[in-house]
């Protein structure tokens, strides 16, 4: 007769206690995705915040620190102009303090926000997307030729696509440049 200290050793798990494991992890999985399905939108727009602050900065300048509209009197027509100098603008002059001093921003994908797939502009007119998902907005004189002084407008509004990258939709995010007082 064999003694119970010597019964053969069991390998592998029966069904039902495999069924209990994939019942519990699913249950798991289940409560955690809706956690985290979330956080992501949440990124994207705290990185597109922190793109639109960091272009109201390259526009405006800060105390003892360089910004397009104090270098040149007047706000870019386009965001690209951070990047790149306009076409007629002066160079910087030291002795009136005037004049184009940029590049105002180094990295040129920071003109999309954080749901821009970067699609080529063939892709972006297939899709019916627009040029950039970001662009500079003034409420009083949509569609109104731009660079203008701050005399000219009541306000001055970066604002992104968000998450459907449409504009004039409410998921818009607005970052204010400048606003009269």
């Amino acid at each position: 007769m064999k003694s119970p200290l010597m019964s053969p050793v069991r390998t592998a798990l029966t069904l039902l206690e495999l069924v209990v494991v994939v019942t519990i992890l699913v249950a798991l999985a289940c409560l955690v995705v809706p956690l985290t399905a979330g956080t992501t939108d949440h990124a994207r727009r705290t990185a597109t915040r922190a793109t639109q602050a960091a272009i109201v900065q390259a526009i405006m300048g800060a105390p003892g620190s360089v910004g397009f509209y104090a270098d040149l009197g007047h706000f870019p027509a386009d965001p690209a102009d951070l990047l790149t100098k306009p076409a007629g603008s002066p160079d910087y002059d030291p002795t009136t303090g005037r004049g184009w001093r940029g590049p105002y921003l180094l990295i040129s994908g920071i003109l999309r926000d954080a749901w821009d797939e970067g699609e080529t502009p063939a892709e972006r007119v297939a899709l019916s997307l627009p040029p950039t998902s970001l662009r500079l907005d003034d409420a009083t004189r949509a569609g109104a030729a731009l660079p203008y002084t701050r005399a000219e407008l009541t306000s001055l509004t970066i604002r992104a696509a968000g998450p459907d990258r449409l504009f004039a939709t409410a998921d818009d995010l607005d970052e204010v440049v400048w606003s009269s007082p």
